[in-house]
C-alpha cells in the first residue's frame, strides 16, 4: 500500500480530503431601548440665575462646627510612677533594652563583614567550588 514517506508505491502524493467546517451562528445581540436614544438633560431650576459649583453647594450645605467645651476641672498632676525619669534610660527601660539589641546587632554585622573579607583574601570564592577549581587553604600555626 504506502511506506514511511506518506507516499504510494506509485509515487503519487496521498489524498487529503477538505475539512466542511460550517460557520457558527451567531446571533443579533439584543441591545435595551434605553441605550439607543439620546440622554434626557433635565432643564435647571428656576430660582437659579447664575450656575451654582459643587464647591459652593458644600459650603452652603455644611453646618457650623461648634468649639470644644472648655474643661470644668483642671487636669490632675502627672504620677511619678508613671512618668519615665527625665535622666535616661534606666536598666529595665525599653530604651536600655533597645541599645543592647542594636549593640549585638551592630556586632554581627561587623563580624559578617570581616567573615567574608577574610574568605576572599584567601582566595576562596563562593563559585570557585561550584566550578571545581576550588584551592586548599594554607594552614600556619603560630609558634
Amino acid at each position: 500500500m504506502g511506506d514511511e514517506t506518506g507516499r504510494d508505491n506509485e509515487g503519487q502524493d496521498a489524498v487529503v480530503p477538505e475539512i466542511d467546517i460550517p460557520d457558527p451562528e451567531i446571533p443579533e445581540p439584543d441591545i435595551p431601548h434605553a441605550a439607543l436614544t439620546e440622554p434626557v438633560i433635565p432643564p435647571p431650576p428656576e430660582s437659579v440665575s447664575e450656575p451654582v459649583t459643587r464647591a459652593a453647594r458644600r459650603s452652603d450645605a455644611l453646618p457650623a462646627v461648634p468649639a470644644p467645651p472648655t474643661p470644668s476641672r483642671p487636669a490632675p498632676a502627672p504620677d511619678p510612677e508613671v512618668v519615665p525619669p527625665a535622666s535616661g534610660a534606666t536598666p529595665g527601660s525599653y530604651r536600655g533594652w533597645t541599645i543592647a539589641i542594636y549593640s549585638i546587632l551592630l556586632v554581627l554585622l561587623i563580624g559578617a563583614i570581616a567573615l567574608i573579607l577574610f574568605l576572599t583574601s584567601q582566595g576562596i570564592t563562593p563559585f570557585s567550588i561550584s566550578l571545581g577549581v576550588a584551592a586548599p587553604l594554607p594552614v600556619t600555626f603560630a609558634t
